[in-house]
């Protein structure tokens, strides 16, 4: 059941217009598990292209899972820090592409907000 539903989340919320989302890889299938298990890694050190970035998604969609199981213990907030600017605006681009496609997952909308800090200032 949990694996449907990771599967079909994953596909949501990485949809791109009338584009279909991806299939988790193996590495998000063990983060998500790991996630849901309330073990979160202090480090994601994978390759250039490995889709890094899913780890917003990975912890959306665990700490969902863990408020439909009525026990939430992921951090409500996440933090996603990188050093690369580029790499920033693609992460708030996803995770506002995240937070329109919740919705579909039955998500409020309210209950995803984007902020993006970028040389010491935010933007929004």
């Amino acid at each position: 059941m949990i694996d449907d539903q990771f599967s079909s989340g994953f596909r949501t919320l990485t949809k791109d217009g009338d584009r279909d989302g991806y299939e988790p890889l193996h590495w998000q299938w063990r983060l998500f598990e790991r996630f849901c298990r309330n073990d979160i890694p202090t480090i994601c050190d994978l390759p250039t292209g490995l889709g890094k970035t899913s780890v917003i998604h990975l912890w959306l969609l665990a700490l969902m899972h863990q408020v439909r199981e009525k026990k939430p213990q992921l951090p409500t907030r996440l933090v996603y820090v990188v050093d690369r600017r580029t790499v920033v605006d693609q992460a708030t681009e996803i995770a506002t592409s995240i937070k329109k496609n919740a919705k579909f997952l039955g998500v409020d909308e309210n209950w995803v907000s984007v902020s993006t800090l970028r040389g010491q200032l935010a933007d929004n």
